[in-house]
This record gives structure tokens, C-alpha cells and sequence, in this order.
């Protein structure tokens, strides 16, 4: 697995404010916000989870990141609920208060931005 800086080398920029790294497109937010990436991994085999997110300007460089070892976890969505938490707790500790969050778990979207008020999915919690 390559190292944080290694992987860095590898990111091509072919549009302002668009990276490509590998087979993966990152699109950045409008000129002078923030935008946080978080994504979380569940080995079923195992039944452990980590987390991990980043935060960019909107030229595509870091501000800062995170990655947490979970251990044991019961479930995936456990996991990707922990790392949206996870995630917004951090850019709250570093001060980014108003940031665009760009995450893959349409099910921890679905439940976060819902107006109703019984959020069943995070009762899992």
C-alpha cells in the first residue's frame, strides 16, 4: 500500500480543481470553501472496521485528515455511520464549521438529512 506522500506523487491535475488519482475523479468545492471526504471499511471475515476522511480547499490541497482503527464492529453500516461522525467531529476539532461533505453511504445520507424525526438507522448506535 503506498504512503500518504507516495500516493500524492500519483495525483494528476487536468482541470482546476479536479484531481485524478488512479480511476478515481475528486471535484472540489466552489472557490474558498471546504470540502470533507470520509469513507469507512468493514472486513466481515474478521468483524473489524476502520474510518478515515480528508479535507481540501477548493485548489485540491490538504488541510488535514484522519484515520481510525475501529476494531470490532458488528456491521458495515456501523462502520459508515462511525465515519460520518467521526468525520464531522473532526472538521468541527479543526475549526471547518462549513463544509461540503462528499461520502459513498446514501443509506447514513439518507438518514442524517431526513426530516423525520426517528432516525431508525442510527439507533443502531
Amino acid at each position: 500500500m503506498l504512503g500518504f506522500k507516495e500516493a500524492r506523487l500519483g495525483v494528476a491535475y487536468a482541470v482546476p480543481g479536479v484531481m485524478l488519482i488512479g480511476a478515481a475523479k475528486w471535484k472540489g468545492p466552489m472557490k474558498g470553501l471546504y470540502k470533507l471526504n470520509i469513507d469507512g471499511s468493514w472486513c466481515a471475515e474478521q468483524g473489524v472496521g476502520s474510518v478515515g476522511g480528508v479535507i481540501r480547499d477548493w485548489r485540491g490541497s490538504v488541510i488535514g485528515g484522519f484515520g481510525i482503527n475501529l476494531g470490532f464492529c458488528c456491521s458495515a453500516v456501523l462502520v459508515e455511520i462511525l465515519a460520518f461522525l467521526h468525520g464531522i467531529s473532526f472538521a468541527k476539532d479543526i475549526g471547518m464549521l462549513d463544509v461540503a461533505i462528499e461520502y459513498d453511504c446514501l443509506s447514513v445520507l439518507s438518514a442524517v438529512t431526513s426530516s423525520s424525526k426517528t432516525f431508525r438507522l442510527l439507533a443502531i448506535l
